[in-house]
């Protein structure tokens, strides 16, 4: 069973979560590559608007998109760390 490695949540790696929402709407098609990068599903007023943070990694996140959409959010992530 995996769990929520307690390292995620400490201030240094607080750019975790920002990473792993951003896969996990890639991996649930709320967004796509190299296109409108809007999502409704993150309890913003209206929608988590992506458009002015630069993605110049986009073929490294379709790579981890589909290791999330394959096996889970935590699992997919640390695949993907570690292929990386």
């Amino acid at each position: 069973m995996w769990m929520i490695p307690t390292t995620y949540l400490e201030g240094e790696y607080a750019d975790f979560i920002g990473t792993a929402a951003f896969y996990k709407a890639m991996s649930d098609g709320e967004i796509t590559h190299f296109g409108e990068k809007s999502v409704e599903s993150l309890g913003a007023p209206d929608e988590a608007n992506w458009n002015q943070y630069p993605t110049p990694d986009e073929a490294l996140a379709l790579l981890c998109q589909t290791f999330v959409g394959l096996f889970g959010l935590f699992p997919g992530y640390n695949i993907s760390v570690l292929v990386g």
